[in-house]
């Protein structure tokens, strides 16, 4: 009986005991899962770089630099746009492509093969390669905003033409022929590159080098006569102090013209607007080439302009140091007499360059280092683009996006949209293209037929 009775509490010690490692092994496998889910959590920095409406804190560079997961750095006064299609793609991105039917259902408003496609020449890149969903989102971000947007990049091959919309690449030949056409200045897109300088017909999509040796070649339509005047500085003048400029009215038999440049300025072609001399003294001022001579043209030093505006530093008083320090200020002027912005005083820093949209409402600024803001004058706000590797950039047409080229690893197209918080990625592998040979990038918009 003595012997029944032990055993019968020893079972009842056991089975607690049972229970408690059958508890703990729960609780363990469940401290396991929350673990698990926390650490999907956090957002890689591609993942970052194409989530829609990403605030300005959450570029790919600080989430790299912080590990901040998206949900806890967002702040809550966000600026949140309208609805559109790509506000509610969630997908994640893996390994770079993505079957169709992993995309929800919400996200397929404009299929990829509904998209009528841009042929940009007879032989199209990439077209093998498969459903991409990164090329995807590029795709519908065109097509929700009517963009007909192609970007270019130089490469040993020729320079590579991607038509955005839909999706599809090629490499063009460069041509001579035709580099003295009248239609050169007035309808062409001038890219420039290194020492070289191309004509695209953004109809035709033919490319035609205009110069190699770092000639300045510059049209201005904003004359008198409306025809446009082309303003050149040979090469060779550059290494002199005072080069040479010629000019011509871009019509058949005009009349052609040569005169000096002033002493201590800089060069700056400005499409639309022509040659710019920016003095090197602080408190300088800028003057554009005319048919005669040089001509006031800004009480500041111009470090951008085109056709909408520029973009001016002003600088009075001692001493001169930074920008928004000392007495130098940075100002926005719209051509068409709009009003003028001011970006905050720690916005720049010497030795920044500036890139302004061609509404000129907002200005790239990107540093040495290759770090880049952001300025929106409508909104009085900076959105951070990048912390590196950007050390060339071009805005599109319509000024609602900014691209440019990382070559930091395998080469990617990035594209960032400001006044949304929008990120999108293209690797340039998966349209077939080839590495580009110059971070140079030129955007523009195609000309159909019938727009003709």
């Amino acid at each position: 009986m003595l012997g029944d009775d032990g055993a019968e509490v020893n079972e009842h010690q056991r089975q607690p005991r049972n229970q408690r490692k059958i508890v703990a092994v729960v609780a363990g496998l469940g401290i396991a899962w929350l673990a698990f889910v926390g650490l999907a959590r956090l957002a890689s920095p591609d993942e970052v770089a194409e989530v829609p409406y990403a605030p300005a804190a959450l570029t790919a560079t600080a989430v790299a630099e912080t590990g901040i997961p998206a949900d806890e750095a967002e702040p809550e006064s966000a600026a949140r746009p309208t609805e559109s299609d790509e506000s509610r793609v969630g997908e994640a991105r893996t390994d770079g492509r993505a079957e169709k039917a992993q995309l929800p259902l919400e996200s397929e408003e404009w299929p990829a093969e509904d998209v009528e496609p841009t042929q940009l020449g007879t032989t199209l890149l990439g077209a093998d390669s498969g459903p991409n969903v990164r090329i995807e989102r590029l795709q519908r971000q065109m097509v929700a905003r009517d963009s007909n947007a192609v970007l270019g990049y130089r490469t040993n091959a020729g320079l590579a033409l991607i038509d955005a919309r839909a999706g599809t690449a090629i490499v063009a030949p460069i041509t001579t022929e035709g580099a003295n056409d009248p239609f050169i200045a007035n309808r062409t897109v001038l890219f420039r590159s290194g020492p070289e300088t191309f004509a695209i017909d953004p109809l035709s999509l033919r490319v035609t080098l205009l110069a190699d040796d770092s000639s300045i070649i510059v049209p201005a339509t904003a004359t008198p006569s409306g025809t446009d005047l082309v303003v050149t500085v040979a090469g060779e003048e550059l290494r002199t102090p005072e080069p040479l400029v010629t000019w011509r009215w871009d019509v058949p038999d005009a009349a052609t013209g040569e005169y000096r440049t002033p002493v201590n300025h800089l060069l700056v072609p400005a499409e639309g607007i022509g040659l710019l001399a920016v003095a090197d003294d602080p408190r300088g001022n800028t003057q554009v080439a005319g048919s005669v001579s040089f001509e006031p043209f800004s009480d500041g030093l111009v470090r951008d302009a085109h056709r909408g505006g520029w973009i001016e530093e002003i600088c009075s008083g001692e001493p001169l140091t930074a920008p928004g320090q000392g007495g130098c200020l940075l100002r926005m002027v719209q051509a068409d007499g709009g009003v003028a912005a001011q970006p905050p005083v720690v916005f720049a820093q010497p030795g920044d360059a500036f890139l302004l949209s061609p509404d000129a409402t907002s200005v790239l600024r990107y540093s040495t280092a290759g770090d880049a803001d952001i300025f929106i004058s409508e909104e009085s706000a900076t959105t951070r683009v990048t912390g590196a590797g950007l050390s060339a950039a071009a805005w599109d047409s319509n000024s609602e996006f900014v691209a440019w080229l990382d070559l930091l690893g395998p080469p990617e197209l990035r594209l960032v949209y400001p006044e949304d918080r929008f990120w999108l990625t293209v690797d340039l592998a998966d349209l077939g293209l080839p590495r580009p040979i110059s971070p140079e990038i030129v955007v523009f918009a195609q000309i159909v037929a019938d727009e003709q």
